[in-house]
């Protein structure tokens, strides 16, 4: 469903080790009708103690609840862009190992201070309709942040946002 994500704060990295097996989840807790706040949270296979690595906003586009955005302005902006061809190999040779449920990204189109990602739901992907928000669609919003530093800034390490101020999917 089209929705607006706000006040995204990546609070702890999910760090996977070879042969670890780690539960993570996405809890939603309803705010307000149409709204939800949720957390990222994960806890080692056998483990009880749960740690949070993000917390943010949801918000359900409905309507008489429209998304303030202009994509043709959006897309004015975003001169610079990067295909899923480039961008995950890319990726893979700077260590980050991604995969195919995770790997959503088609393009994205790159602006100042905004991007405009194009993402597709992976071939053989699991049911989706059930989610809120698909694990592997949340991860590729991370992983759009992610393509600045690769193609804007030329790095040869990945920057990962600390937050995210706000995100539209429709």
């Amino acid at each position: 469903k089209p929705c607006q994500i706000e006040r995204v704060e990546f609070l702890q990295p999910v760090i996977i080790l070879k042969n670890q097996t780690l539960r993570l989840q996405t809890l939603f807790e309803q705010q307000t009708e149409g709204q939800w706040a949720f957390r990222v949270i994960s806890c080692e296979e056998n483990g009880t103690e749960w740690v949070t690595h993000a917390t943010g906003y949801v918000q359900e586009k409905t309507a008489d609840r429209t998304l303030a955005y202009n994509l043709d302005e959006i897309t004015s902006r975003c001169t610079e862009s990067i295909t899923s061809q480039d961008f995950y190999p890319k990726a893979r040779n700077l260590g980050l190992q991604l995969d195919h449920h995770f790997q959503w990204i088609e393009k994205v189109n790159l602006g100042q201070n905004e991007l405009l990602a194009k993402m597709r739901v992976p071939e053989g992907e699991l049911e989706t309709k059930n989610f809120i928000l698909f694990p592997g669609f949340i991860d590729s919003c991370v992983q759009t942040q992610i393509t600045r530093s690769v193609v804007l800034e030329n790095r040869d390490v990945i920057a990962i946002p600390l937050a995210i101020e706000s995100l539209w999917y429709d």
